[in-house]
């Protein structure tokens, strides 16, 4: 249960969405506590009287994989685990919500301005909060003022009840600072490479290589091999076969025309001050409109990335500024106009009309749309076709012939899906070689069985049958002689580089007489400009100054000479020490937090229901 209530944020890509979110504050998951006996109705997650529905929890699925994981679609996103990471994110809003509700806390206007105020992403290079900043940073992530300040203020919430439990929960300063130093010690070495060269290996002989091949054949057996026939239905080929009709795209056009209307944007500049007298004094200082960055330059230390805010939507801007700017011309000065950050001034400097997109502007939207929609439908019905046919005895091909498909031929194929050289599949269907599902399947049925239809994932049956298998056997080595070839003047090429660096290494510092010392490096390699980095840094760390060792790398056989040693810098230490006491008493106040949230998930009977957002997410996706 402990490691399931920390999953929510460890994983990179819930890590990377709440970056910016947390700021200095603590947010973590908690996993999946109870799959609930009864219906959820509309919901997702339920901690006493905090709930939150499906669509909710399905939006903030979207926006994480939208922000996250751009590259994968709603099936990919479910497959990794993305789901279980909102579910644990948002069962941990619920449940310090319902906390927050019995012990009457709540989250005041300033304390959002002031942790706003403080978060480093939001200040500019003087430390100063910067407006134009914080809504370029919402903008880019798809939030406005309001939903950002929402999820803030659940965040403080949680650092209330967390830090109230877990005050004191520290780790000793002295642990911290004795790991710095021995991180940040440095070493040089002088290093002798010779490479493993086998271009200069000259070809052996027939006997040598035969003898050779002899006491390595094993690693050149044949595993057990099956040639299978597959029928593959996918979506992506349901797709390929669907035709579209015109006048079909045109009703899909106008039944949606609401989504395809842009929205205005203006390119927007500002500046925020603390007083409206700031704000009026600023003001009249701008003359003409190229003075407005200067003015902002002078009054309040702004740089030009500072003022401007891009091209925005009303939406993105505080509603009474929204207002103002969207209702000015181009050119003009708005303001001052008082939010929550104080007194703005702006000025727009582009107007970008919204407006209707034509069916042309949107054509491969609607057609992408209607040919998934279409070749879904094509799919379960190929899918129940076949599995009536075959229940109906139908041969596999006969199957395939009932829904105008054609079989692929998968030959030589081993139980973890690679060829006979324990390559990955290229042929036919090889899609499928790589799915855990399909091979499992293709070596459980015997030898002209055909299997049932199975899924291969979201949007992805099969139909097997096997047609033949070869068992393990040796292999010749006139079947292999290319790949033996090749593996032998490796080896006696890796054998060379080695003998010369042992000899290099019976004549000791003779050796090192003309080697340059490298730059300083750290265990971790940091300061080596070299591919084996870590390697070299572990050997000369290994031992004592003077000492020298061989290293080899695969690549080249490597002799290191341990050179001088240099203790850690003061300074870097003691920034280093402070990071790692942060990160140590954060996984201190993460474990306590966790065990709260755990003690409070029983107390106010968190119940989930991920399955119920998962049905509606595949229904989006499809």
């Amino acid at each position: 249960m402990l490691q399931a209530m920390r999953s929510g944020t460890k994983s990179p890509f819930m890590k990377a969405f709440l970056l910016f979110l947390a700021g200095g504050f603590a947010i973590w998951g908690i996993g999946d506590v109870s799959n609930g006996l009864f219906g959820s109705g509309d919901r997702a997650v339920k901690a006493n009287t905090q709930t939150v529905t499906i669509y909710e929890a399905a939006n903030e699925f979207e926006l994480i994989r939208r922000s996250s994981l751009p590259n994968m679609n709603i099936g990919q996103a479910l497959q990794i685990g993305l789901l279980d990471e909102v579910i644990g994110q948002l069962s941990r809003k619920a449940v310090f919500a319902a906390e927050a509700d019995r012990l009457q806390l709540d989250v005041t206007r300033d304390m959002l301005r002031q942790a706003v105020s403080n978060e480093a992403a939001f200040q500019n290079e003087f430390g100063e909060f910067a407006e134009g900043r914080f809504l370029q940073i919402l903008a880019q992530n798809g939030f406005t003022e309001e939903t950002y300040l929402q999820r803030l203020r659940d965040s403080l919430i949680t650092q209330q009840l967390v830090q109230t439990v877990a005050e004191g929960g520290t780790y000793a300063p002295g642990l911290s600072k004795a790991l710095a130093q021995y991180q940040l010690e440095e070493r040089t070495a002088q290093i002798l490479r010779f490479d493993v060269l086998p271009d200069l290996v000259a070809d052996p002989d027939t006997a040598s290589l035969s003898a050779w091949y002899d006491e390595n054949k094993s690693a050149y057996d044949a595993p057990a091999l099956r040639d299978v026939q597959v029928l593959n239905m996918s979506l992506a080929r349901a797709a390929e076969a669907v035709t579209l009709n015109e006048d079909d795209i045109k009703l899909a056009y106008d039944t949606r025309s609401e989504e395809f209307i842009t929205q205005e944007t203006r390119a927007v500049r500002q500046m925020v001050f603390a007083t409206e007298e700031e704000a009026q004094a600023a003001a009249a200082k701008i003359e003409d409109v190229s003075q407005f960055n200067d003015v902002a330059a002078e009054a309040l230390g702004w740089t030009e990335s500072d003022v401007s805010l891009g091209d925005v939507r009303k939406t993105d801007l505080d509603i009474a500024f929204g207002e103002a700017v969207f209702a000015a011309n181009s050119g003009e000065i708005v303001g001052p106009v008082q939010t929550a950050f104080g007194y703005n001034l702006g000025i727009v400097d582009a107007i970008s009309e919204g407006g209707q997109q034509t069916l042309d502007d949107v054509r491969t939207i609607i057609e992408d749309a209607l040919r998934t929609e279409a070749a879904i439908g094509q799919l379960f019905d190929n899918v129940n076709a076949v599995e009536d046919a075959l229940g109906a005895g139908a041969t596999l091909a006969e199957a395939a012939a009932s829904i105008g498909a054609s079989l692929d031929t998968i030959s030589g194929i081993s139980r973890s899906g690679r060829t006979i050289d324990g390559l990955a599949y290229e042929g036919p269907a090889a899609e499928l070689t790589t799915d855990s599902a399909f091979l499992a399947e293709a070596w459980a049925i015997e030898i002209d069985e055909t299997s049932v239809v199975v899924e291969a994932s979201l949007d992805n049956y099969f139909v097997v049958r096997a047609i033949s298998e070869a068992e393990p056997r040796e292999r010749r080595l006139a079947e292999v002689e290319t790949r033996a070839l090749t593996d032998w003047k490796r080896e006696q090429a890796i054998i060379a580089a080695r003998l010369a660096a042992e000899a290099a290494l019976a004549e000791g510092d003779v050796a090192f007489s003309e080697t340059e010392e490298s730059g300083k490096f750290q265990r971790s390699g940091a300061g080596l400009d070299e591919a084996s980095a870590r390697l070299i840094a572990n050997a000369a760390f290994s031992q004592e100054i003077g000492e020298a060792q061989l290293v080899e790398t695969g690549e080249a056989a490597l002799i290191v000479k341990t050179a001088n040693l240099f203790a850690a810098d003061a300074s870097a230490v003691a920034d280093f020490t402070e990071n790692l006491a942060t990160s140590f008493n954060q996984l201190v106040q993460e474990d306590i937090g966790t065990a709260l949230a755990i003690q409070l998930s029983d107390e106010h009977d968190l119940e989930t229901y991920p399955e119920a957002v998962r049905q509606l997410l595949v229904a989006q996706g499809n």
